[in-house]
Parts: C-alpha cells; structure tokens; sequence
C-alpha cells in the first residue's frame, strides 16, 4: 500500500467515525424528545404527586414511582451529550433498566414500550465507547459490593412479591402498574453492581441510583399504606442505604482508598507468581 492510499483510508476512517459521532448524539436528542413528548408528563408526578392524592387516588404511590424510573432512565440518556466515552456506566444502567421493563411489559402483552427500547439499543450501537460498553472497570469496591449484595435479598423479594400481585388482576393490575416496580428493583441492583465493580464513570452512576433509590424510600415513608410502597421501616433504610452507597462510592474513587473500598479486579501480571517484579 503507497503512502497516499494509507492516508486516503486514515481519512475515510476518520470521516466515518465523525459521522457516527454525529449521528450517535441525533439519537441521543431524539430519544430525549420521545421520552420528553410522550412519557414526560409523568415527570410532574415526581414532584406534584404528593400533593395529588385526590388525583391520583390508590394509584399515587405506583405513578410517583414511574416518574422515578422516567426519571433515571431519561437522565442516563441526557448525560451522554457530554463526553460519553466517561459515561459509560450511566448508560448501562440505563440499557439494562430499560431492557428489564421491555421484557417485563412485553410478558403482559404491552409491545408499546418497544417503541422506547429501540433507540436506547442504536445509542449503543453508536456510542464511543464502543466495545468497552461490554466491560466494567479494573478495580472493585468490596465495601460497595457488599452494600448492593444487602440491598439486593429484599429487592428481590419485593420484584417477586410484585409480579405475584400482577397476576392477581385486580385494579392495578389492569393498569400495569406493579411491572414497573419489579424493574425498578432490578434497575437499583443493576446499578450497584455496574458501580461495585467500577464501571467507566461510576461515580455519576452512584448519585443517580443513589437518589433513585432515595426517592423511592422518601415516597415509601410519605405514601406507607399504598399498593407496593416499601412503607415507613423499609422506605427508612432505603435512604439510609442510598446515602451509604454515595458515601462509599466517593471513598472508593480517592486515590488513597482503602482495600476495603477499592482493590484490583485482576491480579496484575508482574505481580503474579513466576514473573518479575
């Protein structure tokens, strides 16, 4: 290959990765203008819903907490305007919280939440990050992990005990309304893990599941007696835990972080046996 046939490749290479960089952040804007235009009516809930109970009737707690799930899923999508390649966690969860309530409605007969999934797909299939998307990072945080391994035992008796209820028919069941609760679950141990395990911006991450999962605990100690809150104990620990999990992130992120907030993932080779030091 001549010196001009390499440069002209290297520039076709170049040329088609602006275009993907180009057409990864139109998706990203249209799918925030689809969630925006279509579901962003829910939005209002996360704030007015409390004062909206003779509104919104038996039905409060469980359109506060879709709000919520709204929320986290349009807000990891947002955050991939601004240097994507180092918010790679946030999209993640975000694909993962979106791939569980797909799968979850689809199981009820719903096709329409088909329509969001698909775009959430094709920004990854656009990302920058690439292959990377694949992977988490190369330390983890046992302190972290263990505090997602806790939250997780009642996280997942609550999904089950919700999709139980969802077979029972009754009224908010006829509403689909105790799905989006069981994704909400495996949205917030997704979360712990994707963070645990340091994935490429775990920090931003850490917040944003941190204050979802916050919030669900707060609506649970406002709203205890409504179909699927958590009630007034566990919507207590649920702050409790949301803050600890901040906390914990931020100390694992130091550079001078403890072992049990940050060790290698992988043994380093020149630290193995057999090999130079």
């Amino acid at each position: 290959m001549t010196v001009t046939e390499s440069a002209v490749d290297q520039s076709t290479t170049t040329t088609m990765q602006r275009a993907k960089r180009v057409a990864f952040y139109l998706v990203v804007i249209a799918t925030i203008g689809i969630f925006v235009l279509t579901v962003g009516e829910l939005l209002v809930f996360l704030v007015l819903g409390f004062t909206m109970g003779a509104e919104l009737g038996i039905h409060q707690f469980h359109l506060i907490a879709l709000a919520s799930l709204v929320a986290f899923i349009t807000l990891g999508v947002l955050v991939q305007l601004y240097k994507p390649e180092t918010r790679v966690a946030a999209y993640q969860a975000t694909f993962l919280a979106m791939a569980s309530l797909t799968v979850l409605q689809v199981m009820m007969g719903d096709l329409g939440v088909v329509v969001f999934f698909i775009p959430i797909v094709l920004i990854g299939l656009l990302h920058p990050a690439g292959r990377r998307l694949f992977t988490v990072g190369e330390r983890y945080s046992p302190a972290l992990l263990v505090l997602t391994v806790a939250a997780a035992v009642p996280l997942l008796a609550y999904a089950g005990n919700q999709f139980q209820l969802q077979a029972t028919g009754d009224e908010h069941a006829l509403f689909g309304h105790y799905m989006p609760m069981v994704a909400i679950a495996l949205a917030i141990i997704a979360a712990g893990l994707l963070v645990a395990f340091e994935s490429i911006g775990f920090r931003l991450l850490a917040w944003l599941a941190g204050l979802f999962a916050a919030y669900i605990g707060f609506a649970s100690i406002v709203l205890p007696t409504l179909a699927s809150s958590a009630g007034t104990l566990w919507g207590a620990l649920a702050v409790v835990w949301a803050i600890a999990f901040v906390v914990a992130t931020e100390l694992s992120a130091r550079e001078d972080a403890s072992p049990y907030f940050s060790r290698e993932l992988r043994e380093r080779d020149d630290l193995m046996p057999g090999k130079p030091a």
